[in-house]
C-alpha cells in the first residue's frame, strides 16, 4: 500500500498562501498489477494530479475514484485525508469517514500539538 496525500497548490515558490485543497491517491497490488483509487472528501479537483503522480510511479496505472466520506464545511479536507488513509491502513472504508470524526480529529490533534509545544 503506498498512500500519498495531494495537495492543489501549483506554485513552487516560497509564497505559502497558495494551494487549498487535500486530497488522497492509494495505489494498491491487484495480483500482479497496481491499483490506484483517488479518495476526496469534496469532488475530484485534485484527480488530475493523482493520475499525472501516478503514471510516474507505476506507468500504465489507472486510477479510478473511490467512494469516500463527504465533508460538511470548507476546511477539514486535511483532516479527512488523514482520516482515509488510516482507515485504508486499518482495512476499513474511507466512505465511512464522517464529519463528525473530522471534527474529533482535528480537535484530538490540536491539543496533542499544544502538548507537545509544551515546555
Amino acid at each position: 500500500l503506498i498512500l500519498v496525500p495531494l495537495a492543489d497548490r501549483q506554485d513552487k515558490g516560497a509564497k505559502g498562501d497558495q494551494g487549498t485543497h487535500w486530497a488522497l491517491l492509494a495505489l494498491q497490488r491487484d495480483g500482479k498489477e497496481l491499483r490506484g483509487s483517488y479518495y476526496d472528501s469534496m469532488g475530484t479537483g485534485n484527480l488530475h494530479t493523482a493520475q499525472l503522480l501516478a503514471a510516474k510511479l507505476a506507468p500504465k496505472t489507472e486510477v479510478r475514484v473511490a467512494p469516500a466520506g463527504k465533508q460538511q464545511n470548507a476546511c477539514d479536507c486535511g483532516v479527512f485525508t488523514l482520516l482515509f488513509a488510516e482507515a485504508l491502513c486499518r482495512d476499513k472504508d474511507p466512505k465511512d469517514v464522517t464529519q463528525a470524526q473530522a471534527e474529533a480529529a482535528r480537535k484530538h490533534m490540536a491539543s496533542h500539538i499544544w502538548r507537545l509545544a509544551k515546555p
